[in-house]
């Protein structure tokens, strides 16, 4: 690949034109460098995207300013969502090994490895569904969860109810 430049002349709206203008991108200070910078990252990011690395390192950077809003709110309330904070921690890897299948446009005949990859992103959300009961049940039980309206209350009674049976039967077993 040569590094030639090549020149472009593009058209934009005042709007695109003003996000540009106001960008804070390292080492770029006029529009063209800045142009230049959007492209390197978006040709970095498509990059990534073909790895399961990449895109885990992708997810986990759109959720760590949630996870710190999240860490921030837990500390200065005293209360804790460990939920939510299960969920983000996990939802890099899920969304990551579900990237890495085959499309199915490319190949209608999913590969044995990439079905075993699913079914074992299918095992940890259940497991972590299970490890999520028993704090829902806690936090119904202590009055913590006002959010949840009357409905899914008995909606999530329900659910652990059903859940607790089948704790009591693998016990049996």
């Amino acid at each position: 690949m040569s590094n030639k430049s090549v020149p472009l002349s593009v058209r934009l709206s005042q709007e695109d034109a003003a996000f540009i203008a106001g960008l804070k991108a390292p080492d770029a200070v006029t529009m063209s460098e800045k142009v230049r910078y959007l492209v390197g990252a978006e040709r970095i990011r498509s990059e990534q995207a073909e790895t399961f690395e990449g895109v885990h390192d992708q997810v986990a950077e759109m959720v760590n300013p949630l996870m710190q809003k999240l860490r921030l709110m837990e500390r200065s309330t005293g209360r804790s969502l460990p939920v939510l904070t299960l969920i983000a921690g996990w939802l890099p890897k899920m969304v990551a090994e579900l990237a890495q299948g085959q499309e199915p446009e490319d190949n209608p005949a999913w590969s044995e490895d990439d079905l075993s990859k699913l079914e074992e992103v299918e095992r940890e959300s259940i497991e972590l569904v299970i490890a999520f009961l028993p704090v829902l049940k806690t936090l119904m039980a202590d009055q913590i969860s006002k959010g949840v309206n009357t409905a899914e209350k008995k909606e999530l009674a329900t659910l652990l109810e059903g859940h607790q049976d089948e704790k009591e039967e693998d016990k049996e077993r």
